[in-house]
């Protein structure tokens, strides 16, 4: 081929690491695995039920934005680590601070419940954002409140099965 037809091919074009790809999407090619798993995770949490009874209720929020590899890494890494605990404040550290490229990100990753009558809440969080920017690269949770007026009504089998609504990870 020569460099007349070369030019003339709508399939070459320069990526942004300066490299050269051949007809396919720059942006598809830099999502690592551990970006597209986030990306099953949010398919798996947008496709949550939303139960609304008088009983029981679940909200399900869900955002994400391109982040770098490392960072994505890190998240699933920190929501791996992360164990059921008794309120918002766990046993174990759910934080962690990575700095890419001059960039600072904060993880953050819960599961908890509580219990303030007469709400019993259980929720699973992953939140990743910049605090220099103000922005959230990634914002994940999955809650189910039901009302009842003793802590000791609640089974341990609805606890775990409230909580194991909540969870949407794979182990």
């Amino acid at each position: 081929m020569d460099w007349f037809n070369l030019l003339k091919e709508p399939k070459l074009r320069t990526g942004s690491k300066i490299t050269t790809t051949l007809g396919s999407d720059s942006k598809e090619d830099e999502e690592g695995p551990c970006f597209k798993k986030l990306k099953e995770y949010q398919e798996k949490i947008a496709g949550k039920t939303y139960i609304m009874d008088e009983n029981i209720k679940m909200h399900v929020k869900h955002k994400l934005k391109y982040m770098p590899e490392e960072v994505a890494c890190a998240a699933l890494k920190l929501l791996n680590e992360t164990k059921l605990s008794k309120n918002y404040i766990p046993d174990s550290i759910n934080f962690v601070t990575l700095n890419v490229d001059g960039t600072e990100y904060h993880v953050e990753s819960y599961w908890f419940y509580d219990f303030s009558k007469p709400n019993f809440r259980v929720t699973m969080e992953l939140e990743v954002y910049m605090p220099e920017v103000f922005g959230v690269n990634l914002y994940f949770r999955v809650s189910v409140r039901t009302i009842t007026l003793d802590e000791d009504n609640l089974s341990l089998d609805k606890m775990k099965k409230y909580s194991e609504m909540v969870n949407w990870r794979d182990n």
